[in-house]
């Protein structure tokens, strides 16, 4: 999976995993997205949020974490594929 398609999955968008259960289910955050920086060599992957509570942050992240590891593990569902090439 590219940068792109990672960023549109998880981050970016209200329609994102993360973005729904971020921000609407567990409401956690007041947005969240994710962005590449392009260096000379290499590139930099970064993913933004806005706390609702700072004491939270810890468990946020962990959530992100938690969510990497599931796409990483088990891939994204046909569904999810044809919602992204249709954005394209």
């Amino acid at each position: 999976l590219n940068f792109d398609v990672i960023s549109t999955l998880l981050f970016n968008g209200t329609g994102s995993r993360l973005y729904k259960k971020l921000v609407n289910h567990l409401k956690l955050v007041s947005y969240i997205y994710s962005f590449k920086l392009d260096l000379f060599e290499e590139d930099l992957f970064f993913i933004v949020f806005n706390p609702i509570n700072i004491d939270k942050v810890n468990y946020i992240i962990s959530i992100i974490d938690s969510e990497i590891k599931n796409v990483i593990k088990n891939g994204i569902t046909e569904h999810e594929k044809q919602k992204i090439i249709s954005k394209d």
